[in-house]
């Protein structure tokens, strides 16, 4: 497996955002999942999520 340089700051921050982003289509009434924008933003912070451990 190709190790990574990546940090512990980063890896915190990318746990984070990921949390935030896959949250707010299910808290935002705006960004409800139809829409587009809920579906990009549960997208990215799946893609955080994923790659932050």
């Amino acid at each position: 497996m190709i190790s990574a340089n990546v940090g512990t700051p980063d890896r915190i921050l990318r746990v984070l955002l990921g949390a935030i982003l896959a949250a707010l289509p299910f808290f935002v009434p705006s960004m409800a999942l139809p829409d587009i924008t809920g579906i990009v933003s549960l997208a990215a912070g799946v893609i955080f999520l994923a790659t932050g451990p």
